[in-house]
């Protein structure tokens, strides 16, 4: 199947495939990352998607392809699990379980 990304024209909402993005949980160097609510199943997830600009160095689609790999592969209570990956709009993103809480980086400042 095709992803593609969509935009709501009357409420400016953004869909990526069966996501529809709702809102910015943060954003690093390398990628953006947004909670989503996953239509077909009703649930919420984090979506990470690869900035426009690493998306111009071959090098740093790889990296990312395969962190959702690696991540995918591993099985831990403490870690969230790779739901699926895809390309849709050109960018490059995999999605994962959306975990409502403090952040890591919160806990870390702390």
């Amino acid at each position: 199947m095709t992803q593609t990304v969509q935009t709501a024209q009357a409420s400016r909402q953004v869909k990526i495939g069966d996501y529809l993005i709702t809102g910015k949980i943060g954003q690093g160097g390398v990628a953006e990352i947004y909670r989503a609510r996953q239509e077909s199943l009703d649930r919420d997830v984090a979506i990470k998607i690869l900035s426009a600009q690493m998306m111009r160095d071959p090098d740093m689609v790889r990296r990312f392809e395969r962190e959702s790999l690696v991540i995918a592969r591993l099985n831990h209570p403490n870690i969230v699990h790779v739901i699926d990956k895809g390309k849709a709009g050109g960018r490059y993103y995999f999605v994962m379980e959306y975990i409502d809480g403090t952040s890591l980086r919160a806990v870390i400042d702390s």
